[in-house]
């Protein structure tokens, strides 16, 4: 998101390396059928004070998660924000298993196969 005065929620490409890393170290073990699925991904929505300072930049970070085209699902939470109006915003990425999180980048996919 532009605007930096929301600083704890995490962004698509922020959660994509995270997958990146996390694939590279867990693969050879995820293909010995261990780990535990469905794994989330916790994407720090705004918290109020963020919602009360950049109401915008929140919604715009909730825009970016809109879009999310990657494997998993986004699973939302309603947020009240300090006007009183509730809005969907992005709470976590949930990963059905290790297929989704090696689809997610070209490399890890054909690692993954």
């Amino acid at each position: 998101m532009p605007n930096a005065t929301v600083r704890s929620v995490r962004q698509p490409d922020e959660v994509a390396q995270t997958l990146r890393e996390r694939f590279a170290r867990d693969y050879p073990a995820w293909a010995r059928g261990q780990g535990s699925w469905p794994w989330p991904v916790a994407l720090h929505p705004p918290s109020m004070a963020e919602r009360a300072q950049d109401s915008p930049g929140c919604h715009e970070w909730a825009s970016a998660w809109g879009g999310y085209a990657s494997p998993g699902s986004v699973e939302y939470s309603v947020l009240r924000f300090p006007t009183g109006r509730t809005h969907r915003m992005p709470k976590r990425l949930i990963l059905a298993r290790p297929g989704q999180v090696a689809a997610s980048h070209p490399d890890d996919r054909e690692t993954w196969k």
